[in-house]
């Protein structure tokens, strides 16, 4: 009796084992199933260039995008008509044979036709590159830059060979230079022309910091190529500067004045008005047309021509220049200086050389106040 009990129960659990096993088996096959239909799915599925969205597709064109994007105008801080508040930064400008190209603050690169310089900082400054045998224009309108608690010149100028920058002058602009600095520094070998052509009337004071010219060169560097055609101007130079032309121990030259411009230029110590710092020369200059001009040297340096222990050479004034230049005074160490030519030494007094004033003389006028009087040769 236990036997055949026992044998029934074996037979329930069998049966219960094979029901069991084949619910199991059901589950497996069903899971299996899946597994393949999705792996299905997968090889089915389309490339993945048709499935980019359009808007992965616009991206991934930005990123490789060779032109910066478009700047929103109410997040730009000028345009060339509004022009590029210095407010805002520092400016950088690049001119070529492709254009004008102007980056400030968030702005990557925006070309311009024209840029309009304007505004007051205390920070920014101006850098501005014309490269080779290109042509430029950017107009100073109401601009106001003094950084001479820094070492830098508000407005930096490196114009290349065979090419010409141009600064139109409107309304009233200042300058104002950190040591070894020149107000507005030119460099290069190209032509810089201050000019008021515009209509409106335009002035420009600009200061070099300790070594630097008022317009010109800064410390030990020369001033080469520059035309004032326009405007009223006044320029004085720092330390061992000249007002406009060489810095400290650098040359002025190629320097033109004309049309009907108004010139107050001051040297700083030892140096020219117009011409060379200490130890530089002032050679080949022009004054042309209805130009006034009134150049002061300090201590033993020349009025026009040469700063101190310099040469004054090839100085011309032809039609109406009314030129007033006065030569440096002389000290317990050193001789006085021309009022247009040679600078003065610890030896010799300054000379005129090389200067051609005939039709100065017949139509303008020049004006001994100290110093030894230029001779004409």
């Amino acid at each position: 009796m236990i036997v055949m009990k026992f044998g029934r129960i074996l037979r329930w659990l069998l049966i219960i084992a094979v029901i069991a096993a084949l619910v199991i088996g059901a589950l497996h096959v069903k899971e299996i199933s899946q597994i393949l239909s999705n792996l299905r799915q997968v090889q089915n599925a389309p490339s993945a260039e048709t499935t980019v969205p359009t808007e992965f597709t616009i991206a991934a064109e930005l990123t490789i995008a060779t032109e910066a994007p478009t700047v929103p105008e109410t997040e730009e801080p000028g345009t060339a008509e509004e022009g590029f508040q210095v407010e805002n930064g520092t400016i950088n400008i690049r001119c070529d044979s492709e254009g004008m190209f102007v980056t400030q603050g968030d702005i990557l690169s925006v070309q311009v036709d024209q840029a309009v310089l304007s505004g007051q900082s205390d920070k920014s400054f101006v850098n501005i590159v014309v490269m080779p045998d290109t042509r430029a224009h950017i107009t100073l309108r109401n601009l106001d830059l003094d950084v001479e608690k820094d070492e830098l010149a508000p407005i930096l100028v490196q114009v290349s060979e065979g090419s010409t920058l141009t600064l139109e002058l409107e309304g009233e602009n200042s300058l104002v230079a950190g040591r070894y600095c020149a107000g507005i520094e030119k460099r290069g070998t190209g032509m810089l022309i201050i000019s008021d052509d515009s209509g409106e009337a335009g002035s420009l004071t600009a200061r070099g910091g300790s070594g630097g010219a008022g317009i010109g060169g800064g410390s030990r560097f020369d001033c080469n190529g520059l035309t004032i055609s326009g405007g009223t101007i006044y320029a004085v130079g720092g330390m061992y500067a000249a007002g406009i032309g060489g810095g400290s121990h650098a040359s002025g030259y190629n320097i033109t004045i004309s049309g009907e411009a108004v010139i107050n230029a001051e040297g700083g110590k030892y140096a020219a008005g117009i011409g060379g710092g200490s130890y530089g020369n002032g050679e080949k200059i022009l004054f042309s047309g209805s130009v006034n001009v009134y150049s002061t040297a300090s201590y033993t340096a020349s009025g026009i021509g040469g700063g101190a222990y310099g040469h004054g050479k090839d100085i011309y004034a032809v039609e109406n220049a009314n030129i007033t230049a006065v030569g440096g005074l002389r000290t317990a160490e050193y001789c006085a200086g021309s009022h247009i030519g040679d600078g003065g030494s610890d030896r010799t007094e300054g000379k005129a050389y090389h200067v051609d004033l005939t039709d100065l003389f017949a139509t303008g006028s020049v004006n001994s106040v100290y110093g030894v009087a230029a001779e004409q040769e």
